[in-house]
């Protein structure tokens, strides 16, 4: 197929069982060039960010200058950039559906949170667990660690064109911190559960 885009092959019109290519073109899964580098920053940066990225006379220096806001030096910018679409790349690896991994909502999470440290997967869905810190809780000079997690619960979807679509259940994600998350990254931050840190 010369042309980018979702292709449904069936015997009949009338039908609609068959087999489904999808063309995002030559590069996918990489994201290798800055106008196709703007769009994955959805889930960090503000609409208007975006906007004025690709809109930009140069996109490349646009998206330079929203990493180095946010890393603060060119050096921190490359670490933030590097582990950021690498986390894409595995989402469009791992997660394309009808449309590229890092749009799913498993790659949304993928992205913001990293690659959770527990995953159970059933023909209903997927559960994925992010390790929170530990807690020491003490009385006399015994301690107990307790280990928790936050669970994000994705359940399968029927779809004409892919077997791989999945959408959060939110009424059983309760707390996400995704605004810790996200303020996580805009501080240059790499977010992660399990670093007290983070959380501040």
């Amino acid at each position: 197929f010369p042309n980018e885009g979702l292709y449904l092959c069936s015997i009949d019109r009338e039908i609609t069982d068959g087999f489904t290519f999808l063309n995002l073109g030559p590069g996918f899964p990489q994201i290798d060039n800055p106008e196709t580098m703007i769009d994955p920053l959805a889930y960090i940066g503000t609409p208007d960010e975006i906007f004025r990225m690709k809109t930009a006379e140069r996109p490349k220096m646009a998206l330079d200058e929203f990493w180095i806001a946010c890393g603060g030096n060119v050096d921190k910018a490359r670490e933030l950039i590097r582990i950021y679409y690498t986390r894409v790349l595995f989402a469009n690896y791992y997660f394309t559906s009808y449309k590229e991994g890092w749009r799913t909502e498993r790659g949304m999470v993928y992205i913001i949170y990293g690659p959770p440290d527990k995953v159970y997967k059933t023909n209903e869905g997927e559960n994925w667990g992010y390790r929170k810190p530990v807690i020491k809780s003490s009385w006399g000079t015994r301690y107990r660690v307790k280990e928790d997690y936050l669970y994000f619960n994705f359940k399968k979807k029927e779809n004409v064109f892919s077997d791989n679509d999945f959408f959060i259940s939110r009424s059983e994600t309760l707390i996400t911190m995704w605004d810790q998350a996200v303020a996580s990254w805009r501080k240059g931050i790499v977010f992660r559960f399990d670093n007290p840190e983070d959380l501040l």
